[in-house]
């Protein structure tokens, strides 16, 4: 492939759109972690990123945002059920010490 002065490497052909992957934006991605935290309105959020409160409703619909609550709702579930075994076998072991 040519090289142009747009890029410094070699350009390559494009991937057929089965094997296309497309990463997020910087802001798309913080705007998933900032929804997940839960911490802030939705305002504060839209004027941290720079973005209008339209987009950022777009963007809690996007198919790759409610894949990405998903599997943090997931990850978060098990943290909880793995701390809460771990409370209970650090409870329940420490009674039969008689501690």
């Amino acid at each position: 492939m040519k090289k142009t002065p747009e890029t410094e490497s070699e350009q390559e052909p494009p991937q057929s759109p089965e094997v296309t992957v497309q990463v997020p934006s910087k802001p798309f991605a913080l705007a998933a972690l900032l929804l997940f935290e839960d911490k802030q309105t939705d305002a504060e959020i839209s004027r941290q990123l720079g973005i209008s409160r339209r987009t950022l409703a777009r963007w809690k619909n996007h198919p790759a945002m409610i894949r990405y609550r998903k599997v943090q709702e997931k990850a978060f579930d098990e943290h909880l059920d793995r701390t809460f075994r771990e409370h209970w076998l650090k409870r329940s072991s420490a009674g039969r010490r008689g501690v």
